[in-house]
């Protein structure tokens, strides 16, 4: 019988905070702007049986704590019913302790003076009979005002704020309150005189000139009171008078609108326009329009306000409407009685609401739930208005309600009912759809194109090509030139920042191009302001000087903005950065720091900066006779590093060389030409370098004849190059370790043919000798750097194709390489990094793939070998196949890599495999919707793509990969962990 009592309960108390919620005791919420009367409300707390058996059994205490849980709601606070339901309570309750412990509760039940006003009116309308407040409700609302701060009350005072007729004023006449701070007594007094009053009795009063709120209180009363527009904006600016207390009377001054607009929240900026629209004050054509629009574009204001994108929408919609109320007969009554005019609708600022609602999907908060989302896409439906916010259809509301949850939601899925009872269809809604243009630009800044194929090849494009690229990306011109522009500083800041891959050359022009062939003044001031965060290292200064000389060839020198942003870069180096930079005294196209010191004559404050850089417009030897010159040289640690730097490149002494490069920790980067015949300097030398630098070494070592099996240095090196540590520091891949095995083997410098020919006649390059050790000791760098590899946590397929005769086909880019070398490579690089990956081959079978029983202990000579065994004389290659056998089989797989010799053999259409790529992402949505598949062809022998890709949305997450270079394993990194599209 007991725990029957405590179920019943508990349902009451669920049954209250439900009502608390929604409005019913019910499971229908019934969405509604229009309010119910106020005798409506007051009925329903008589009918809820829940409310009378809490309040009226022994865990009468429930009702105080639901209600406070009610009010206390992060999500949704309905003040009407909670209130309603504290009055019914207090009133027609006959439970002495639920009335006292309300009581009690009263100044914290009730949050905000709203609160306190509904309160006073329900109580009023519960006690008819009664012509005073009794000494319980008197006790808390004495206990509510000395709660409140000073600032509190101060505030509340100045808004004069009426709900359904009842004020501050008529509050205190009934509850006659003991308020204990002198202060606090003068604030609420105010509310009992005009303003102009409580201006001239300040005057009367003691100790006033102390009480700070006191004093913005009689402040804002003068604020309130004034006539002149320019004398207000002044007082608004001094003192931070909100947009709360602005008196209708000033509404007209422009003066007024410029110093509130920075402080005015998302929500006051929507309240305002209807009336200035009105106003003839938001047109396109007036100052306050542009001004409008800015405060509208700041995101961190968006963000406070925490606005629901259906919000922002349905505002918009009426503005769009040239109406200020959904509900016709309250328009009507403003239209008729107040004669309110038509407004007048500003398409900039339609535009800024629109954006408003885009960018306020980022800032929903987020919900750690998988959710399954269903909407109807009947034609009907499109037209179709809402019951409740009548400006808005149908799919307008599933819509915005689907995006929203897709961008807070942690794993959400969004379809639709179809023709097919009982079968509904995934809506291919992605996060990125708002900002396909920065996308599409993320997409070039990765791979160099904003198309779906990225083209593999070790050669470079020539400058005028790259310079031309950017004024055919629409992309790059519709952010440049558009209200986003913001996105094309942060797209690029956000490849440059990449982790995986940096294509210096594509980022900078777009830079470049942007400060001289686009009219948009703020993005050429946002790029100036964000360029020394933009160039990360020297090369990108220099690469930077270069590419901006060729966009300014009518131009002798650097603009004011280009001067700073430079001045800005050098001071934002350390002594030591700036050091290492004039040490190396690097030269990219002819452009080296002495030319860009030369154009932009920076304002370096450092004095040891200074130095450093006086000293690349010097020789060495001047530098260092220079230096005695200088007073406190001696206090200046860099500095003095670099005239150590530039006696030790001025050294022909081996072993004094040698003994400076161990005492002062000198790297490989300032080894001079003529001091490489050393064997002295290469024992130095050998422990600090990395293993790129190791690598570097080996060609010109191999010709000086220093590598031979027979020489000492030879042990050495090799020694150096089983260094795990180094190994595992560089982040080297195996293709790149493997690339240049290949490369020395041959004996060959470089890849390229001209290149090797140039070498070899013009400079009488020797031949180099292979050393069997060294090449033994690379090989062996290929096998462990797999353990290095950066972790991938993804289910990864990859399809290789054993064919015999791709054994010794080359693939386009790396020509020293194998298409087998290239795909076993990557297969078994992915299968060490991935968390679950399957390598299988296409066989002779027409679909069927064949697993390869490669393991991780496998070296990639013993890989190799099993390869060699399982070629066949022909394959049947389709690039459906992987996905239509996991569908089938039920796998589960992140990424699909598919590595082919040719696409026209694969799949002579060009058609990519969208139906067998949709039927997958159907299926693995249901798994993990919120994180979209990818399936990568890499075409291995082909110069340029083959697949056919169209604007389907189907087609989002393919990519092709057109031959192979050092950088795709790194494109195909990037692409699988989402950080390009």
């Amino acid at each position: 019988m007991r725990k029957n009592h405590t179920e019943v309960n508990k349902m009451s108390s669920m049954q209250l905070l439900r009502y608390l919620h929604i409005g019913t005791t019910g499971m229908c919420y019934v969405a509604t702007e229009k309010k119910p009367s106020v005798r409506e409300l007051c009925r329903v707390p008589d009918e809820l049986e829940c409310l009378k058996t809490l309040a009226e059994g022994e865990n009468h205490r429930l009702v105080t704590l639901t209600i406070k849980k009610a009010m206390d709601s992060a999500y949704l606070r309905r003040s009407n019913e909670t209130i309603i339901c504290i009055a019914y309570c207090l009133h027609l309750v006959k439970n002495k302790e639920l009335r006292d412990a309300i009581h009690q509760m009263l100044p914290d039940l009730l949050v905000t003076q709203d609160d306190l006003l509904l309160f006073a009116f329900y109580n009023k309308f519960y006690s008819i009979n009664r012509t005073g407040y009794g000494r319980g409700l008197r006790n808390a609302i004495t206990k509510w005002y000395n709660l409140r701060t000073t600032e509190d009350l101060c505030d509340m005072m100045a808004r004069r704020s009426v709900i359904n007729k009842w004020s501050h004023k008529d509050i205190i006449r009934m509850a006659h309150p003991k308020i204990e701070d002198p202060q606090k007594v003068l604030i609420v007094k105010s509310t009992f005189q005009g303003g102009p009053n409580t201006i001239e009795n300040a005057k009367c009063e003691q100790n006033v000139a102390d009480m700070v709120s006191y004093q913005r209180l009689l402040m804002i009363i003068e604020f309130k009171n004034l006539k002149d527009g320019p004398k207000a904006a002044e007082m608004i600016r001094k003192y931070n008078i909100p947009y709360a207390y602005l008196p209708t009377h000033l509404w007209p001054h422009e003066d007024v609108w410029d110093a509130l607009l920075p402080s005015m929240t998302y929500p006051e900026l929507l309240e305002a326009i209807p009336r200035l629209s009105v106003m003839k004050m938001l047109k396109p054509t007036e100052a306050l329009s542009k001004k409008y629009c800015t405060a509208l574009s700041n995101m961190e204001t968006l963000r406070k306000s925490q606005m629901h994108p259906i919000s922002i929408y349905a505002f918009l919609q009426l503005y769009r409407s040239k109406r200020r109320y959904a509900g016709t007969v309250k328009e009507e009554y403003y239209h008729k009685k107040i004669g309110i005019q038509e407004m007048e609708v500003n398409e900039y600022v339609a535009k800024k609401l629109m954006n408003g609602v885009n960018n306020s999907f980022k800032y929903l908060e987020p919900i750690d739930q998988s959710i399954c989302v269903v909407i109807n896409l009947r034609k009907k439906l499109i037209r179709r208005p809402v019951f409740g916010l009548k400006q808005l259809t149908c799919l307008d509301v599933s819509l915005l309600m689907a995006l929203s949850l897709f961008h807070s939601g942690r794993i959400v899925t969004i379809m639709t009912f179809s023709n097919i009872r009982g079968y509904l269809k995934r809506i291919p809604i992605t996060t990125e759809m708002s900002y396909d243009e920065a996308y599409k630009l993320l997409r070039y800044l990765h791979i160099g194109t904003t198309g779906m194929c990225y083209v593999a090849t070790e050669k470079k494009p020539s400058v005028r090509e790259l310079c031309r690229v950017p004024d055919e990306l629409e992309c790059l011109k519709t952010l440049a030139e558009g209200e986003n522009h913001r996105l094309v500083t942060l797209t690029i800041k956000k490849a440059m920042d990449s982790a995986y891959l940096r294509r210096s050359n594509e980022t900078i022009i777009c830079i470049a191009y942007c400060l001289h062939l686009v009219k948009n003044k703020e993005l050429r001031d946002a790029i100036h302001q964000m360029l020394p965060d933009l160039l990360v290292t020297q090369d990108d200064l220099l690469l930077f000087a270069f590419y901006n000389k060729f966009y300014s060839i009518n131009r002798t020198g650097y603009g004011r903005g280009l001067r700073n942003a430079i001045t800005k870069w050098y001071n934002l180096r350390t002594t030591e950065d700036l050091c290492d930079m004039m040490a190396r005294r690097s030269v990219i196209n002819k452009w080296s720091h002495k030319d860009i010191i030369r154009m932009a004559h920076p304002k370096i404050e450092d004095p040891q900066k200074v130095l450093i850089v006086k000293s690349t417009f010097q020789g060495g030897p001047n530098t260092i006779e220079n230096a005695k010159c200088e007073q406190n040289v001696a206090d200046m640690v860099s500095y003095q590093r670099l005239l150590m730097i530039i006696e030790f490149k001025n050294l022909k002494d081996g072993p004094k060389a040698a003994e400076m490069i161990r005492k002062y920790n000198i790297p490989y980067a300032y080894l001079p030409t003529h001091l490489w015949p050393h064997e002295d300097v290469w024992d130095a030398l050998l422990p600090s370098m990395t293993y790129p630098e190791l690598l570097e070494a080996i060609p010109r070592l191999s010709v000086m004849k220093m590598l031979k099996p027979t020489e000492a240095l030879s042990k050495k090196y090799c020694t150096a190059l089983s260094n795990m540590e180094t190994l595992r520091k560089s982040q080297m891949h195996p293709i790149s370790i493997y690339a240049f095995l290949q490369l020395y083997r041959s004996k060959r410098r470089y890849a390229g043919t001209v290149k090797e020919e140039y070498y070899h006649k013009k400079i009488g390059m020797q031949e180099i000798e292979v050393n069997e050790y060294v090449a033994k000791k690379l090989m062996n760098g290929v096998n462990n750097s797999f353990k290095y590899l950066e972790p991938i946590d993804q289910s990864i397929c990859v399809v290789i194709n054993l064919r015999k005769k791709l054994i010794r086909r080359p693939v386009f880019g790396l020509k020293q390489l194998t298409c087998l070398d290239v795909s076993l490579l990557m297969a078994l690089s992915l299968f060490h990094s991935g968390r679950i990956v399957t390598i299988m081959t296409f066989s002779n079978i027409r679909g069927y793939l064949k697993r390869i029983p490669i393991t991780t202990e496998m070296s990639y000579d013993e890989a190799y070998k099993v390869c060699t065994e399982m070629t066949m004389d022909k394959t049947w290659q389709d690039l459906g196949t992987p996905l239509d056998m996991a569908v089938n089989e039920g796998k589960h797989y992140n990424t699909f890599i598919i590595f082919v010799d040719s696409l026209l053999r694969a799949g002579r259409t060009g058609k990519p495999p969208i139906p067998s790529f949709t039927r997958y992402k159907t299926k693995y949505q249901q798994k993990s919707p919120n994180s979209s598949p990818r399936f990568i062809v890499v075409n291995m022998r082909r110069r340029k793509g083959d697949m056919k890709f169209t604007d389907d949305p189907d087609s989002m997450g393919m990519l092709e990969i057109a031959g192979f270079d050092r950088n795709s394993p790194k494109v195909i990194e990037a692409f699988m962990k989402q950080q390009f599209v």
